[in-house]
């Protein structure tokens, strides 16, 4: 059986769930429909908060404001072990180290970034799919701005970026590793 959470709001940030240096580990959980004016439509992780995804599903959460983030922001802390997850909109602003396995992002929008917006540390995607993302400016699918992106047998494909930027990725500051 799968738990979820559905059309949830919130003023402040995390529409679905509000993490804050707490630590948090869902399994066959879905967050669906989410949204707040600030970070984190569906999931917000800050204050050195630590969050596992395991078989989940984070789709059309969104954040409301130019700045929001859609699906998941982790501002400070941790996001690690996500496997097998189908996300949809936008996983925005990790600051620090996060693991993504077989993992689906698709279909995101945003100002800068449809799909993954990195400022700082570290993040892994191995055998993950980021399709469909659409961003007014600045990398389609990714937008590296600091940091370090290692993408290990992913795929990205039928992204853009509309007025300036790579519509697959955008490398501002950051480092890229793309291997197979």
């Amino acid at each position: 059986k799968v738990t979820e959470i559905q059309r949830c709001h919130a003023t402040g940030g995390g529409g679905g769930i509000d993490i804050q240096g707490g630590v948090v580990d869902l399994s066959d959980f879905n967050i669906l429909s989410c949204s707040c004016p600030n970070y984190g439509g569906g999931v917000k992780v800050l204050d050195g908060g630590s969050l596992r995804m395991e078989r989940c599903r984070i789709n059309k959460c969104r954040g409301d404001q130019a700045k929001a983030n859609s699906a998941l922001d982790v501002l400070s802390g941790s996001v690690c072990g996500f496997v097998n997850n189908a996300a949809s909109l936008q996983i925005g602003d990790i600051r620090s180290t996060g693991v993504l396995i077989d993992t689906e992002i698709s279909e995101g929008t945003g100002v800068t970034s449809g799909g993954v917006h990195m400022v700082a540390g570290q993040l892994d995607l191995i055998r993950c799919r980021l399709v469909n993302h659409v961003a007014c400016s600045y990398g389609g699918a990714i937008l590296a701005q600091g940091g370090t992106i290692r993408l290990v047998d992913s795929y990205l494909g039928n992204s853009m970026a509309d007025n300036i930027g790579g519509g697959c990725i955008t490398i501002s500051g950051a480092t890229v590793e793309l291997t197979d």
